[in-house]
């Protein structure tokens, strides 16, 4: 009987090899040679962790490139019931070094791949607002088209009023996109004034926006 990781000999009336837990075959695929020592093919241990999805990858890419492997699972913990499964994997010493590099290649393409997602979902939260700024940030940069002849003292021409906070922010910013500097008032509910030779120009953006749609 022959371990098929190691190539072990056992004798008769042993199933499993005593190293690395692999089925005991009958006949190996190539005869194992009498004169290489057996400490030198061995199990090594290649990778141990407690990542499920790296050690997937792991054995995957072994697997691809044809090195033989086996693994383990065992859980670990102090405390009952909060144990967790820590993965190992081994390879035939003989292997060492191909193992080795199959397991660097696994890993860094793992470790883009999760740099990949993360950038993915940062860019898809970013995403989330369109605009990337809130309302505020808006109204301030809308309030830099103002023209300097705007005089606070002399909007007096009321053009608006309302209750709807949504609808007001938005009225003020289409206002000052279009030049047109405007106060608030909004001890009651909200009004919006204007300087009065600007009153025609405001109504109408009013009526605009709050008809959503162009005048005739």
């Amino acid at each position: 009987m022959f371990c098929p990781h190691c190539t072990t000999e056992y004798r008769a009336g042993f199933s499993r090899c005593s190293d690395c837990g692999a089925q005991l075959v009958q006949h190996l695929d190539a005869p194992v040679p009498k004169d290489r020592p057996q400490a030198a093919d061995g199990p090594e241990l290649l990778w141990t962790g407690t990542d499920m999805t790296i050690s997937g990858a792991i054995t995957a890419a072994l697997n691809q490139s044809g090195i033989p492997h086996h693994t383990q699972t065992r859980d670990v913990g102090l405390l009952p019931g909060l144990a967790q499964p820590a993965y190992a994997i081994f390879v035939p010493a003989r292997h060492h070094n191909a193992a080795q590099a199959v397991l660097e290649e696994a890993r860094r393409q793992f470790e883009d791949g999760q740099e990949e997602l993360s950038k993915s979902t940062s860019d898809s939260e970013s995403s989330n607002d369109p605009q990337g700024k809130d309302q505020s940030a808006i109204l301030d940069s809308a309030a830099d088209a103002v023209p300097e002849e705007y005089d606070p003292n002399d909007a007096t021409a009321e053009v608006w009023s309302g209750n709807d906070a949504d609808t007001k922010d938005m009225l003020i910013a289409s206002l000052h996109e279009n030049g047109i500097g405007c106060e608030l008032d909004s001890e009651n509910h909200f009004r919006i004034r204007v300087m009065l030779g600007s009153a025609p120009r405001a109504r109408e953006i009013v009526r605009e926006v709050t008809e959503a749609s162009p005048p005739a």
